[in-house]
């Protein structure tokens, strides 16, 4: 799982191997504990709350995700 991600993410943002490797196991991982917590009841949330997080998260990171009208 993680090799063929590391792979995706190196080749279409031209990556070195490392940066691609960290990217892809940063994503795995937030994303699986993400579902753990939410299949565990800790959360709250509906799946279509969850999904909107997720896809929030992973493609516009932290800062968008709390701060949408504010830029870096």
């Amino acid at each position: 799982m993680v090799a063929g991600l590391t792979t995706t993410i190196q080749t279409n943002y031209h990556l070195s191997a490392i940066d691609a490797k960290v990217c892809s196991s940063f994503l795995i991982h937030n994303n699986l504990t993400f579902f753990r917590l939410y299949f565990n009841g800790d959360l709250g949330l509906s799946l279509a709350e969850l999904k909107q997080r997720l896809v929030s998260l992973n493609t516009y990171g932290i800062h968008q995700f709390f701060y949408p009208n504010q830029s870096l």
